[in-house]
């Protein structure tokens, strides 16, 4: 039960891992128990007991609100108006690699480094940097001994997901400047609607569009995704569906780096050499070679620019309807039915298969998918 509560262990696999437990009762359950684990062939990333991660997660959310009701409320309301200060330190600490300065400068049993040496490996200035770590460490995300005037700090658990080639990394996440840059226009899509999105008011374009525009954003973004992918990737390899059997070949559509696919390949072996990422130019052209996964690039909303050959039946979507308008939505869903026409797909062989957060009524995870939403 240790190595399940472990950081290491629910990081990678938080979000996302409702899609196992509906798909393991929805689609075989006779195959999967409540007190079955999953470890994942391609990357190691192991999925507890559906019993220990639900008792896990509400365990946890009730210790977070037993945190907060155990402050004033102007103290709580003011942590959460100064939550952006936070966001600009990890930002910082993320850009200038601190993690990896940090590790590679530990020294002693309490494996800390100095912040000189920290500080020459980055390019920062000393004191600065030592004020940002010891918010930091306040913070819970580097440690310290906890005295003020300390110039020794180390990674923790956390601090170890900005490790850039960490298994799970959040590197990318914390790099995107843009995604905060939207969020600061917010109030353009409280005010003006659902159909003023804050990102494109801001920049003028769609995101996917920027991205085209500013290849290391999209980089930064492509990162992220593959890092917090491992966990639901393999909660759908997982999930008791049958791709072997329900698909003669299968594309995922705005696929990123090929993780879901290289899951699903590698749990199902007879996909390989049947398997196509789909997405734009710049973020397949970069992708890792995956064994028995192939990259296109395409548009969504294209039908031409969809795959229409090769047994291609099956459609995969993982988190990607929630990016846009229902109407838009909508578009892509008609562009996916149109290339299985032209494919000539017998439509009783045909099967769209969507990953995405569902919001509902008393879900542990339910505040991490309205931020989503």
């Amino acid at each position: 039960m240790a190595r399940f509560l472990s950081p290491r262990f629910i990081g990678p696999v938080l979000i996302g891992m409702g899609c196992h437990y509906v798909g393991q009762f929805a689609a075989s359950p006779e195959n999967h128990s409540i007190f079955s684990s999953y470890t994942s062939k391609t990357t190691g990333t192991s999925l507890p007991p559906l019993v220990a991660f639900a008792a896990g997660t509400r365990l946890g959310n009730f210790l977070d609100w037993l945190a907060r009701s155990a402050k004033p409320p102007n103290i709580a309301l003011f942590g959460m108006i100064n939550g952006h200060q936070q966001t600009q330190a990890v930002k910082v600490f993320a850009k200038l690699r601190m993690a990896e300065a940090l590790e590679a400068h530990a020294t002693g049993g309490d494996r800390r480094a100095d912040v000189l040496d920290v500080a020459s490996a980055v390019g920062a200035d000393p004191e600065a940097l030592r004020r940002l770590l010891r918010f930091l460490a306040a913070s819970g995300l580097v440690d310290s001994d906890g005295d003020p005037s300390t110039t020794r700090f180390g990674n923790t658990p956390a601090s170890r997901y900005l490790l850039k080639e960490a298994e799970g990394s959040l590197w990318g996440a914390a790099v995107l400047d843009d995604h905060f840059e939207g969020w600061l226009n917010l109030e353009a899509s409280v005010t003006k609607g659902a159909g003023t999105v804050a990102f494109d008011d801001r920049f003028g374009m769609p995101i996917f569009d920027y991205y085209a525009k500013h290849p290391d954003t999209e980089q930064a973004f492509a990162h992220f995704m593959s890092g917090i992918s491992m966990g639901p990737n393999a909660a759908i390899a997982a999930s008791g569906y049958d791709f072997g059997a329900n698909c003669r070949a299968i594309a995922d559509v705005g696929g990123g780096h090929g993780s879901l696919l290289a899951e699903i390949v590698s749990a199902f072996p007879s996909l390989a050499g049947r398997a196509t990422v789909v997405d734009l130019e710049g973020v397949v052209s970069t992708a890792p070679a995956r064994d028995g996964v192939a990259f296109a690039a395409g548009d969504m909303f294209d039908p031409a620019r969809l795959p229409q050959g090769g047994g291609v039946n099956c459609y995969a979507l993982k988190v990607v309807l929630h990016d846009w308008s229902d109407e838009q939505a909508i578009k892509i869903l008609v562009a996916v039915r149109a290339a299985l026409r032209a494919a000539g797909v017998d439509p009783r062989r045909a099967r769209l298969l969507l990953a995405e957060q569902v919001l509902r009524a008393g879900d542990p995870l339910g505040a991490a998918k309205a931020a989503l939403d």
